[in-house]
């Protein structure tokens, strides 16, 4: 009886070029040719109509708790696909079907291309493309085999300029192409990139004027414009936008919820073609770059909705293609236009940065990173958040490593990751967060260097083994594994050769079973991998180290608090969201209510711009621990612990005279404004008259012109950190010259002292007005404009001011000098 046992209902839906005519027509409200769809579908054999078999199963619309737990909030997801039905005959292809009343003169083309024929047999393409026409836009849905066709070459040769090919980068990789996943941004798109401009199984494909590379849910790439050489070589990239979600990583929203589901790129391709559907002056270019955030949007939307509710038959897709409202704020469009031949990308944090570091540095420690940077890639795994490339590539490579293998029913052996660093450098929170981000493991912690003989490794594996048996996966870190062990340097090597490779441990005479474990080696004595793993030192093979390595399966440097060379350019960034971070946790009371934290400028400044943490990160949270913040709603300067204190983490002159900067020039505030007005007189001497009230001596100058040459000497240390710049007290014969700002530094200070004067005489009561109404009592002045509309002469009065910047700090026993 059919009624006392499980079964599956089937329905059946138009799917294919049928579903991606029914989503074009939803998502732009025109009229659609398409090819005839059969009626009744149930009733369709599988000569003409491919069958692609999807089992779905109700699914929680999110990961939220409440999803999970109330009924009504499971969608239709797909729980496994059953693959493909069609003709019998392995040699057969389906029927093609022409389109039902062409139309010559369709201005949207849209072409759903599997390789199943269609690109091959121009009897059946649609007769738009017979004519060329500047209006036209075809849009071609592409899927593999991707190597040349009928169809590509009808299109190069007569629509490449008003072609956009879309693809998924996953049909990319199963024609071989090398492009990594889920490391990074900037990574993925480069490797895509690369990929294009040098498989020669690619030609047909870089030829277009645009291609559109979709990552998932996350991003898409927009290439366009790969020319080439006469010898047929790609020759550079013209143009290239990344469209990516900031906080997000290639397959990060599907590996979330569970379910998975169809469509994805069809209704990515009907958002598209909707964006280039609009009328209107805008660039092809910019409805490509519209249509993708908004097609990425959709997607996402595509997933969470499925097929519907679960309390209902499954419904279509259609509603996933309405406009989606603030898909351009969800994901950033960055330019990501280099040179093909070397392969590279800006890093795209310093790509959407607009300020210098130690600015960027304190904006993210006082707001946060999505206000401070909300453009730029972030990584987040659990409470550990980065903004550094090679640390968002380190981590997310070992959470690969971690998932891939917690993934595995039953491995034989253990994980075996290495980490170095420097002291302190947060080696084991990192990983550990990572771990944890992934699954419930269970913490282990041994320090190798106080082990005093071998039967104590034994005993810690048994620490191990019976957290397995208790059906935990546990996490072991050895700290300071590389510490000399029996007299020897490395000697504790070779005892972990065993368990490292069989999974075994022996115990006397008894060989005991470890099982699933993830073995973390954190260094000690070494604080990079290339200093462990000297493979031609003598000792080091000695020490069995190449064996050693030879078992790892992945390693990490982590770089910590300072900088530790010279192309290690973001430490200060590193510094402040761990800054902001540790304070989070120990100092709730410093945030207000929208996360904004009160902290001191001088305290800011030194945590930021010290030369040296002695013990990383454990001396940062230190110093916190030790200032008096209890029941404190600002972290200020008499927060701070004693010199002998703040000496046993940093050098404590170095910091405390970095909290006084400000003060410091405080104290040189009238001989700095003298100064300024100085200059001011020396250069409009001649051009104003004697009687103007700005060109009269300091000593009888109206205290309102005063007044702003004294905000002009409180500004300069904003400047100079504008210019990655500091103050050094002047010695004698020091033999060091004044230094000089460059043209483009020049004309950043310029605009930042027009900027400062503009908000001061608006904060005065003063507005724009135009010639020379510059009465006190109305209160207006001509200047008060946007930089980019001051006049030039104008703007030149602010450049020779702040030109002479290192001079008038001279005058006060400073000299300015550039930050490394």
């Amino acid at each position: 009886n059919w009624q006392l046992r499980d079964g599956l209902r089937m329905v059946p839906r138009a799917g294919g070029a049928w579903l991606l005519a029914e989503l074009v027509a939803h998502a732009t409200g025109q009229p659609v040719m398409q090819q005839p769809v059969p009626k009744p579908l149930e009733h369709q054999g599988c000569d003409c109509a491919l069958h692609s078999m999807l089992e779905l199963k109700p699914f929680p619309r999110s990961n939220s708790d409440k999803d999970r737990k109330d009924a009504k909030g499971y969608v239709w997801r797909v729980d496994r696909f059953r693959g493909f039905a069609g003709p019998d005959s392995p040699a057969s292809s389906p029927c093609q079907v022409p389109v039902h009343n062409d139309e010559p003169g369709a201005k949207l083309i849209v072409l759903d291309d599997v390789g199943n024929g269609f690109r091959h047999d121009p009897a059946v393409w649609p007769k738009a493309l017979e004519q060329v026409a500047d209006e036209k836009i075809i849009l071609w849905k592409l899927a593999r085999p991707l190597g040349e066709s009928a169809l590509a070459q009808r299109l190069l040769a007569q629509h490449r300029d008003r072609t956009v090919v879309v693809l998924d980068v996953d049909d990319l990789r199963a024609e071989g192409a090398s492009i990594s996943r889920q490391l990074s941004w900037e990574r993925t798109a480069s490797d895509v990139i690369h990929a294009l401009a040098n498989d020669r199984r690619f030609s047909q494909l870089r030829a277009m004027a645009h291609l559109v590379v979709r990552l998932d849910l996350e991003a898409a790439l927009h290439v366009s414009r790969l020319d080439t050489t006469s010898d047929g070589k790609p020759a550079r990239l013209l143009h290239s936008e990344l469209t990516y979600q900031p906080d997000g990583i290639e397959g990060a929203t599907r590996g979330e919820i569970p379910g998975d589901m169809l469509g994805f790129t069809s209704g990515f391709v009907a958002r598209l073609a909707a964006e280039l559907a609009q009328p209107g002056a805008a660039s092809l270019d910019e409805r490509i770059r519209h249509g993708i955030q908004s097609g990425l949007a959709t997607t996402r939307r595509l997933f969470q909705q499925g097929f519907g509710s679960a309390s209902a038959p499954p419904a279509d897709l259609r509603s996933a293609v309405l406009p989606v409202t603030g898909a351009r704020m969800e994901f950033v469009t960055l330019n990501a236009a280099p040179l093909v031949e070397k392969s590279f990308i800006p890093r795209l944090l310093d790509h959407v940065r607009q300020s210098p570091l130690e600015v960027l540095a304190g904006k993210i420690v006082l707001e946060g990173i999505k206000s401070a940077l909300p453009a730029a890639p972030v990584a987040k795994f659990g409470k550990l958040e980065t903004l550094d490339r090679t640390e968002i590539e380190t981590f997310r490579s070992i959470r690969n490593l971690i998932r891939e293998y917690l993934s595995l029913p039953a491995p034989e052996r253990p994980l075996s990751i290495a980490v170095f660093g420097p002291p302190g450098s947060g080696k084991s929170f990192g990983v550990a967060e990572v771990a944890k981000s992934l699954g419930d493991v269970e913490k282990i912690e041994f320090n190798v260097s106080q082990f005093e003989g071998a039967r104590q490794l034994t005993a810690a594996f048994h620490v191990v083994r019976d957290a397995v048996v208790r059906g935990r996966v546990p996490l072991v870190f050895f700290d300071e594994f590389d510490a000399e062990g029996h007299g020897h340097a490395l000697g504790w090597l070779k005892h972990f050769l065993a368990p490292m490779q069989d999974g075994k441990f022996a115990d006397g005479e008894s060989t005991h079973l470890i099982g699933r474990a993830i073995f973390i080696f954190a260094g000690g004595t070494r604080h990079t991998f290339g200093e462990f793993a000297r493979l031609t030192e003598k000792d080091f093979r000695e020490a069995k180290g190449p064996d050693f390595v030879s078992r790892l399966r992945g390693h990490i440097d982590v770089r910590g608090t300072d900088r530790r060379e010279p192309e290690d350019t973001i430490h200060v960034i590193r510094r402040a969201v761990l800054l902001r971070s540790l304070l989070q946790r120990k100092a709730p009371a410093l945030f207000d209510a929208a996360g904004l934290l009160r902290l001191d400028a001088g305290v800011l400044r030194a945590f930021l711009r010290c030369g040296t943490f002695r013990h990383g990160a454990r001396s940062m949270e230190a110093v916190i621990d030790m200032s008096l913040l209890a029941g404190r709603e600002a972290f200020e300067r008499s927060s701070l612990p004693g010199a002998q204190q703040l000496d046993l983490h940093v050098d404590a002159a170095e910091f405390m005279k970095l909290v006084k900067q400000d003060v410091t020039l405080n104290e040189h505030r009238e001989k700095l404004a003298r100064a300024i007005h100085e200059r001011f007189l020396h250069e409009q001497t001649g051009r104003k008259p004697a009687t103007d009230p700005s060109m009269q001596p300091w000593a009888t100058l109206p205290e309102n012109y005063r007044r702003d040459n004294f905000d002009q000497a409180d500004d300069i240390a904003r400047k100079l950190v504008l210019t990655g710049c500091d103050l050094q007290e002047i010695k004698e014969d020091d033999g060091l010259q004044r230094l000089v700002f460059g043209p483009e530094e020049i004309e950043l200070l310029a605009q930042a002292e027009h900027d400062r004067w503009n908000a001061s005489k608006r904060q005065q009561g003063y507005t724009y007005a135009p010639g020379d109404k510059r009465d006190v009592e109305p209160r207006t002045h001509p200047c008060l404009l946007p930089w980019s509309e001051l006049p030039e002469h104008e703007r030149d009065k602010d450049r020779i001011t702040v030109r002479a910047i290192p001079e008038f700090l001279e005058t006060a026993g400073f000299r300015v000098i550039k930050l490394p």
